[in-house]
């Protein structure tokens, strides 16, 4: 198994049918730190980050609290950019805020509109990507159907629990079928079994979806589901684990 390390991609010199072709990356950093200040004290949140993200790879990316995962996962989705270094996102042609709809971020923290309702929270996305209201209406009842909470849709967010808006805030974040889908604790507020569920669904998505993904997670269990581990440790991804050789032909940590 290859810890993407040492991988060497062909290119297209070496006459390779085009088949054969190696696919453009989703996302590529290239020793990419970030720094912001906390009071007096200037932090280093990530330090020298080389990671890429290429269609079908399903990553879960551990660590302590701390340890710079989430700024990774901003960097990532193009919502934060860096102090240094290169972030570029091949596949996509362009930045993710000026393709509404490739990447999706679902946030650790709350993120819904609090005078929108769960359907119009869900289906916002598709409205700044051009649809008629109806159209994203119909989908985002359809994409609260397949989490498991189509009964809450006229709901405000005040009215959900914790585990309810996140998972409203996952059926957002799938709702445009995104090329890239990055998720900060996804399972962090929900009971196991619920959890479980926000998990099969990631990572059915990407897979129908041809989509990359990356789940920062603290679980254990959450983890163990992914066949490629990347951790993450005082801002510095400091290793990459294959663990299923189906799962994707490199770790994307390295090069």
């Amino acid at each position: 198994m290859s810890s993407g390390a040492d991988l060497e991609r062909p290119s297209p010199e070496d006459d390779l049918p085009e088949d054969d072709l190696p696919e453009e990356d989703l996302v590529e950093c290239r020793r990419v730190s970030r720094h912001y200040r906390a009071g007096t004290a200037d932090v280093l949140a990530v330090n020298e980050a080389d990671c890429w993200v290429s269609p079908g790879m399903l990553v879960a990316l551990t660590g302590p609290s701390g340890s710079g995962k989430s700024t990774l996962l901003h960097l990532l989705a193009g919502l934060e950019r860096p102090t240094s270094g290169r972030i570029s996102w091949p596949a996509l042609g362009g930045m993710p805020r000026d393709l509404p709809g490739a990447v999706a971020m679902m946030f650790q923290g709350p993120s819904l509109l609090p005078d929108l309702d769960v359907v119009e929270n869900v289906g916002l996305p598709l409205l700044l990507t051009g649809e008629p209201a109806g159209v994203a209406t119909a989908r985002a009842t359809e994409m609260l159907r397949k989490v498991g909470i189509a009964e809450l849709g006229a709901n405000l967010p005040e009215e959900l629990s914790g585990g309810q808006a996140q998972r409203v805030a996952l059926a957002r974040a799938l709702i445009t079928r995104p090329r890239l889908i990055l998720a900060d604790e996804p399972t962090g507020q929900l009971d196991r079994a619920t959890g479980s569920q926000v998990i099969s669904v990631l990572r059915q998505a990407a897979l129908e979806f041809g989509a990359g993904l990356v789940v920062a997670t603290h679980d254990h269990a959450v983890a163990d589901r992914f066949g490629v581990r990347w951790r993450m440790y005082n801002g510095r991804l400091v290793a990459a684990e294959d663990v299923d050789d189906r799962a994707t032909p490199s770790a994307g940590v390295g090069r």
